[in-house]
């Protein structure tokens, strides 16, 4: 099957030209084929990118432009544009490497839907600053007036998690006795069609306070799932927590339930919680993940380097150094 739609892409092609717009549709086609999510970035390209490249034959995306007096490719002058209108480097990288990956997909050998083409991409650019302070999260959290919203925030401060999986929470992975929260799903539950997959997620230990949040939730419990409303599951949360951080006086950060997990994380990093632990909590299903993100606000995580050079110069403590006289003033 998989041969046969590639045979009948390509023939579809040979009848006419190729645009851009319609290579990305059976890209976009063809991942939510495979169970995977791009609605988002759907949302970006028919907004942002589709008025742009759409019209286009992917060979056009080559051709030279001039951008600030030199040649360049209309990708470059896409990004000069978008930066002009005040979108952040790191949004602009994500746009154009939407185009990057569909033209990918389309060039791939056994596709050959196009030949290859380069999409230039600019540098990244820094993340956007999520963190929150903890005064900062417990106004949020005093802001969060409906129940299931103030239970849901509760979960998210009390054990780091990610929306989903605290949407997804049913009471029988809640163990009041044992104080533990079994955030994983049985992959046997997905349909067999899904290919996308979950992000890692972990089983984790109750404080005291989702363990009295979470007691009093379940004496009005009247459905299977933990965070409901009227009845049944709640599909989201992100607009009402939206409105709680604008009456609490959070600004300048990204809105979301993600920004509260990563300044859970970041403020136990902080604390100098070693560095596994702090994966196991967030469910990275590898450490290299944390350790890119959270290294750089764990507390002592580069001491042992440091104290090498303190020993190359026999410097202790509250001492002074003593190779070489290295501290002393020595202008005479």
């Amino acid at each position: 099957m998989r041969e046969w739609r590639h045979r009948r892409e390509r023939a579809l092609f040979d009848e006419g030209d190729r645009t851009v717009a319609e290579i990305m549709a059976l890209y976009f086609e063809d991942r939510l084929t495979e169970g995977k999510s791009v609605e988002k970035e759907q949302r970006l390209w028919k907004a942002n990118m589709l008025p742009v490249f759409g019209h286009l034959n992917p060979a056009e995306l080559n051709e030279p432009v001039a951008v600030d007096g030199k040649e360049r490719t209309l990708a470059h002058k896409y990004a000069k544009n978008r930066h002009e209108e005040g979108i952040r480097r790191r949004t602009i990288h994500h746009e154009l490497n939407i185009l990057r990956t569909g033209m990918n997909w389309a060039a791939k050998p056994g596709r050959d839907l196009i030949k290859p083409v380069a999409v230039w991409l600019p540098r990244r650019g820094s993340g956007r600053k999520t963190k929150m302070t903890f005064e900062e999260l417990v106004r949020v959290l005093e802001e969060c007036r409906a129940p299931h919203l103030r239970l849901f925030m509760v979960l998210a401060i009390s054990t780091g998690t990610r929306k989903t999986a605290i949407l997804e929470l049913t009471w029988d992975r809640v163990d009041l006795g044992r104080r533990t929260i079994d955030f994983r799903i049985d992959d046997d539950q997905d349909d067999i069609l899904d290919s996308g997959g979950k992000k890692g997620r972990a089983v984790v230990d109750m404080g005291e306070l989702a363990h009295q949040a979470l007691t009093i939730a379940k004496r009005w419990a009247t459905c299977q799932h933990v965070i409901e409303y009227q009845g049944g599951p709640i599909k989201d949360v992100h607009q009402a927590l939206k409105r709680a951080m604008r009456r609490a006086g959070v600004e300048g950060k990204f809105f979301g339930a993600h920004a509260v997990r990563h300044s859970v994380a970041t403020l136990i990093a902080d604390a100098g919680v070693d560095l596994r632990r702090i994966q196991k909590l967030l469910g990275h299903e590898d450490i290299s993940t944390t350790d890119r993100i959270y290294a750089g606000h764990s507390r002592g995580y580069l001491s042992g380097a440091v104290k090498v050079i303190d020993s190359a110069f026999k410097i202790e403590p509250d001492g002074e150094a003593s190779r070489n006289g290295i501290l002393e003033n020595n202008d005479e």
